[in-house]
């Protein structure tokens, strides 16, 4: 009678510990591959506040460099919109052509953040290209919101802005008497 075959494995039995690093590595992995399918994994910023930043600072400045300065104006503070468009030129004036940002960094709260832009224009009287330098002070209220406003400041724009006259308004005294003609 022949004895039945046995089998044993050489192999050194599996350590939990290796195990358990095998499976902490798969999940970083599918956790990476999420990230990668869904956009960026950022931890540290749960409520999106930078990704929020990002988007609107960049719809801003790109509101701006195409001469869109009333779509522009929406992500002014209400209370300074008006002096922002007054500052603002009007197309047979200055044409932006481009720009540039640097990067920018969050306070520790992520509640304000300041972003240096330069963009490349000309004037259509003077056909030379210019550089105009724009620090965009971001700020949002603290909450959950992420409202983000904007505090423009232009450096050497005003050369390039002609006087405007401003539109005479009616006297109070014109606006209340009745118009010839009605009853």
């Amino acid at each position: 009678m022949i004895a039945p075959l046995q089998t044993r494995s050489t192999r050194p039995p599996c350590p939990t510990a290796l195990r358990s690093g095998v499976l902490l590595l798969a999940v970083a992995l599918a956790g990476g591959a999420l990230g990668c399918a869904f956009g960026e994994l950022r931890p540290h910023d749960p409520l999106q506040r930078e990704y929020s930043l990002e988007e609107m600072q960049k719809r801003y400045t790109d509101l701006v460099r195409f001469g869109n300065f009333s779509m522009a104006a929406r992500y002014i503070a209400p209370e300074q919109r008006r002096t922002f468009m007054a500052s603002m030129p009007r197309e047979d004036e200055l044409r932006f052509l481009d720009y540039e940002t640097d990067p920018f960094v969050l306070n520790e709260a992520m509640t304000e953040s300041t972003v240096e832009v330069v963009y490349t224009a000309y004037s259509p009287w003077v056909l030379t290209q210019i550089e105009l330098f724009e620090t965009q002070s971001w700020s949002r209220p603290e909450g959950i919101g992420n409202r983000w406003r904007v505090q423009s400041t232009f450096v050497g724009l005003d050369r390039y802005v002609k006087e405007r006259p401003r539109p005479s308004r009616p006297a109070k005294a014109a606006a209340q008497t009745p118009q010839s003609g009605t009853p």
